[in-house]
Order: structure tokens, then C-alpha cells, then sequence
């Protein structure tokens, strides 16, 4: 468990974080599949609707047992998408969009801002040939992830939280910190924020323009997870080198901690 205070955070695969204190529901961000047995009253938040990042919202939903009941924010297209399907089902949705701030269950505030997603091919054309020749040498596993984006919902728009939960502040980013992302941007959604921690999604292909983007929101503290690595193993393609990004953070002041599938990390 990761903790800090009374709130603990876990890793559970993909994007999927789970954070919760000793009393009251637990809060779920982009849980997959296997992370959502649990029939404990839920608070749900979707930083966007690609298949990976509502898996465990849509099972969830499709096993839902008597009483059990699940509060989930995300966009208006995703909302409408899940209501539509899941009609009858014990659940609250609220759409939200950038700018909007509201309180949860047993005091957990949240404040959404927009980021844009991480580019979907590693930069330059050799690279990128490359990524595109490793996604068709497994043909069925590229088919099964196209149709589940068929089935929807739409990806965006894309969300990230800024969450107060039992005194602590946690920015959560989603996948929106990358090669692209200006660090103005990024300065501006932190402002206000610097004694919080924060969360860090990593692909390999951005990893050398994060030390300097990180530094860039004034926050001294990072949790570094790596959100595709199931993929890229699954198709042979590279991997980030977490604690080497760390190192290269804690040159810059910052303290950064690798956040291993279903691991977290003191923080007493």
C-alpha cells in the first residue's frame, strides 16, 4: 500500500489506481477488470472512455449484485454510454467537464481539468513503422482491442482530477503527460497544489522529456506507474526504465517512487 496520513493507494495494472482510507468507500480511478470484485460501495472516476480504462466500470456494471451501489464521474459521452447499457443498474453517474469541482461521498473533493492524450505512435518514421510492424504481427490480439474500442464509448474528452482526500492532494494526469504537453499547461493545473503528489502515467518514448516537464509543475513529489506495460510485453515493444526516470527526477529535487502493479508505497 502506498499511504500518506490515513489514505493508502494502490496500483492495480493499466491505469487503473485504487485509494482509500480506513472508513468510508473506496475510490477507483480507470480500474481494470479484476480490480473491481468488491462489493463495498465504490466512487468511480474516468479520465477517458478508451476499452482499458472502462473495463472495470463496464464489469462492475454487468455483475452488479443487489445493494451494491456505484457513484461514476466521468464525461458526459462516457456517462451516456454506461447509462444506456446498464439501465436498472444500482448506479449514479455524473457527467463532468473541465472546470467543474464537486464533493463525493465522506468529503472527497475533486476538481476535473482537460489534458490531451499521449500520441498514439513513437516519433519519427522509422519508429514508428517499427511500432505499426509489431501491432500486426499479432493480428488477433490487434482485432480484440479495435472491437472493443468499436463498442465503445468515444475516448474523449480527456479528463484528469485534482483530489483532496483526507488532507492530502493527489493530481491525478491520466495519460496527458508527454513529448506534447506544455509545461505552462501543466504549471497552471498545479498551481495551488505543491504539497501534493503527483501521478505520473509513462510511456518509453516520453520518458527523456519528463524530468524537465515534471520540475515544470512545481510539485516536489511524483508516483511513476507505467499504464501499457501489458501491451507492449504482449507485442514486443520496449518498456520505460521507471527508476531510471527517478533517478533523473531526484537530480532535480524531486522524489519520485515506481509504482509496480498491485504494489504501492510508504509515505508515513
Amino acid at each position: 500500500m502506498a499511504g500518506r496520513g490515513d489514505v493508502s493507494l494502490r496500483h492495480l495494472g493499466w491505469s487503473g489506481l485504487r485509494i482509500e482510507r480506513p472508513a468510508g468507500p473506496v475510490l477507483f480511478i480507470d480500474p481494470p477488470a479484476a480490480a473491481m470484485a468488491d462489493d463495498r460501495p465504490a466512487l468511480v472516476l474516468l479520465t477517458h472512455g478508451h476499452p482499458e480504462h472502462v473495463a472495470g466500470t463496464v464489469a462492475r456494471l454487468a455483475n452488479a449484485v443487489d445493494g451494491q451501489h456505484t457513484v461514476i464521474g466521468a464525461s458526459a459521452v462516457v456517462c451516456a454510454h454506461l447509462a444506456r447499457r446498464y439501465r436498472g443498474v444500482n448506479a449514479t453517474f455524473k457527467p463532468l467537464r473541465p472546470g467543474d469541482r464537486l464533493v463525493l461521498d465522506d468529503g472527497i473533493e475533486v476538481a476535473v481539468f482537460g489534458w490531451r492524450h499521449l500520441p498514439l505512435l513513437p516519433p519519427g518514421i522509422g519508429p514508428a513503422l517499427q511500432h505499426v510492424r509489431r501491432l500486426l504481427s499479432r493480428p488477433t490480439l490487434c482485432a480484440r482491442i479495435i472491437a472493443a474500442g468499436i463498442r465503445g464509448p468515444r475516448a474523449g474528452p480527456m479528463l484528469g482530477f485534482r483530489l483532496g482526500i483526507g488532507g492530502q492532494r493527489l493530481l491525478v494526469y491520466g495519460e496527458g503527460l508527454h513529448r506534447r504537453s506544455a509545461a505552462a499547461e501543466l504549471a497552471a493545473q498545479c498551481r495551488g497544489s505543491e504539497d501534493g503528489t503527483l501521478l505520473v502515467a509513462v510511456e518509453p518514448e516520453d520518458q527523456e522529456f519528463l524530468p524537465a516537464l515534471i520540475a515544470a509543475s512545481g510539485l516536489r513529489h511524483a508516483l511513476l506507474y507505467e499504464p501499457h506495460a501489458h501491451w507492449r510485453d504482449a507485442f514486443g515493444m520496449p518498456r520505460a526504465d521507471l527508476a531510471l526516470l527517478a533517478t533523473a527526477l531526484a537530480a532535480r529535487g524531486i522524489e519520485a517512487e515506481v509504482l509496480a502493479v498491485g504494489t504501492g508505497v510508504d509515505r508515513t
